[in-house]
């Protein structure tokens, strides 16, 4: 095996970003490197150089095939540098770009990459947010009053539709119903989308495994239009690798959905998908108003003792469900017979609904939390984010006519 075979890694730099919630620097931090596997069948592993300089690296990890790595405990405010090599036997390749990144800091490339044919167009890779736009004071509608600093992370971007984060800061998003995006918690948007639909269909929502950590597993929902013109939503699982979503397969499919109405997803960390199916206007459907159950792989789920299926009640037009944690359940917010915004725990014994009336729109909503407002911006969906903070990607001014979306984090004021 000659060197020259071996220059072969990818892009490096793709995502970089601290491991603890924003805001959170009292908590021990890390750094998380993720880098494009090469393209090589030759490469058998990865080599990581770590430095306090640039250029100077005074540790170095053999990581094996895998393409992240994470240097826990980084001390925050101190710099730390990168450098990635790939392994063919006992061969190195030339050493990727440099980056760096301070924890709670976008990162930054300090050097000029080594170009490779297969790492695709010139300045691929990761991309720094903008500067924070948009930042002020907000208390949620619900009992407790809870107040909140917000700030916007990363650039502005399309539209979004949905949000989902994993336990390590990375974040999902719908944008323009077309496409996944992902970004990290320093706001760091990768240049190319993680996922497009395919023509003819729009994508509904993306939920994150919470074991994905382990799994690198996503699920997306996708409308398809069927041949009588009715459209109905399909549940994809995928997986990530080298900050693309690959190996679709539609593991839940043909729940009805029509012109203003939406089927929410959730995924349970004891590994159960759940999907909220809307009554439809001009279709039948035993299913609509309910909640139904499915393993991770799109079997439905049935009561081992009586073999019956789980469901619960659900609502005629759902807009958001989500696991608010372990002891409160199942949630679901959207509008009741009475087209009233409604939010509350849902029963999956199949007893009898248990929603409570709430002011503002429902998919504005961010579990128990209550209602997410920021001023003059109209939050369009939120998930709850680490060590107690709230995501939520917001649409432009009032009153303009500009269509794009940002990313705010709302840090709960001590």
């Amino acid at each position: 095996m000659s060197v020259r075979e071996a220059r072969a890694l990818a892009r490096v730099g793709l995502l970089l970003a601290w491991l603890v919630g924003v805001g959170s620097p009292a908590l021990a931090a890390g750094l998380q490197l993720q880098w494009d596997p090469s393209p090589e069948p030759t490469v058998t592993g990865y080599r990581v150089y770590i430095g306090s300089a640039s250029g100077q690296y005074e540790r170095v990890e053999d990581v094996g095939p895998q393409t992240i790595f994470v240097l826990k405990n980084a001390e925050p405010g101190k710099r730390y540098f990168f450098a990635v090599t790939a392994l063919a036997g006992e061969v190195s390749s030339d050493m990727s770009a440099e980056i760096s990144a301070v924890v709670g800091q976008p990162a930054t490339s300090t050097a000029t990459p080594a170009r490779n044919p297969s790492a695709g167009p010139e300045g691929a890779g990761a991309r720094t947010g903008s500067a924070p736009a948009l930042a002020g004071q907000t208390c949620l509608d619900n009992a407790s009053r809870s107040c909140f600093d917000y700030v916007q992370i990363g650039p502005a971007t399309g539209p979004i539709s949905s949000l989902s984060t994993t336990t390590d800061g990375l974040l999902f998003f719908v944008e323009d119903q077309s496409k996944i995006r992902l970004m990290t918690a320093a706001g760091q948007l990768a240049v190319d989308p993680a996922y497009i639909a395919d023509p003819g269909s729009h994508l509904a929502q993306v939920v994150v495994d919470p074991q994905f950590a382990r799994t690198a597993i996503v699920f997306v929902s996708e409308v398809v239009q069927r041949r009588d013109g009715t459209e109905e939503l399909n549940v994809l699982r995928l997986r990530l690798a080298g900050g693309f979503l690959g190996e679709p397969a539609a593991i839940v499919t043909g729940i009805p959905v029509g012109p203003g109405t939406q089927a929410p997803v959730s995924v349970s960390p004891a590994g159960v998908l759940y999907v909220g199916v809307p009554a439809v206007a001009g279709q039948r459907s035993a299913d609509a108003e309910q909640v139904l159950a499915f393993t991770l792989d799109g079997r439905p789920l049935r009561d081992p003792r009586s073999g019956a299926l789980v469901t619960g009640a659900g609502l005629p037009r759902p807009v958001s469900m989500w696991l608010a944690d372990e002891t409160s359940g199942l949630w679901l917010a959207g509008r009741d017979q009475q087209n009233q915004p409604v939010t509350g725990a849902v029963d999956m014994a199949g007893g009898t609904r248990r929603y409570a009336s709430v002011d503002g729109e429902p998919a504005a909503t961010a579990g128990p939390f209550g209602v997410v407002q920021i001023p003059n911006r109209t939050v369009l969906a939120t998930a709850p984010g680490g060590n107690g903070t709230i995501l939520a990607a917001v649409g432009s001014d009032a009153g303009t006519a500009d269509d794009r979306s940002a990313i705010v984090v709302l840090q709960p004021q001590r």
